[in-house]
């Protein structure tokens, strides 16, 4: 499902304002705070198609139900983060860190996860067809697999 730039402006502020209560409330660090801001933002976006997201630093970011469709992940750190969910079709996930995320359900046709850190990844129920699993890292610890 795509959503327009207004809504998607709407969603950012509804997150910045949350993070910025969250923010008085525990105190934390501007880093984290920029972070969790960043984070809103994808989780929020509908960023399918092309899409250049390499070595971005999305720990623990929710991702979930979003369409990742032919987003470039390479190398990016995506551990601890929920991807439940995500359509992921074509997505490059090469050397990304996967470790500890969350993929159940998520759709990985023709995905490419050579060389990936999948160490505690939860896979359950995921649609994994065509899908490079090349050099992984982890892949006896993955769930689902």
């Amino acid at each position: 499902m795509r959503i327009t730039k207004g809504q998607l402006r709407r969603i950012i502020r509804e997150e910045v304002n949350r993070v910025n209560r969250t923010r008085r409330s525990r105190r934390l660090s501007e880093a984290a705070i920029e972070q969790e801001i960043e984070a809103a933002r994808v989780a929020a976006a509908d960023i399918g198609g092309f899409a250049d997201m390499k070595g971005r630093d999305l720990r623990g970011a929710d991702l979930s139900y979003v369409d990742l469709s032919y987003v470039d992940f390479t190398g990016a750190d995506l551990s601890g983060a929920d991807l439940s969910n995500a359509n992921l079709e074509q997505s490059l996930l090469g050397n990304a860190d996967l470790a500890n995320a969350d993929l159940r359900g998520a759709y990985l046709r023709d995905a490419d996860l050579t060389g990936a850190d999948i160490t505690g990844a939860d896979f359950t129920g995921a649609t994994i067809r065509r899908t490079s699993l090349d050099d992984v890292i982890g892949e006896e610890t993955a769930l689902g697999l």
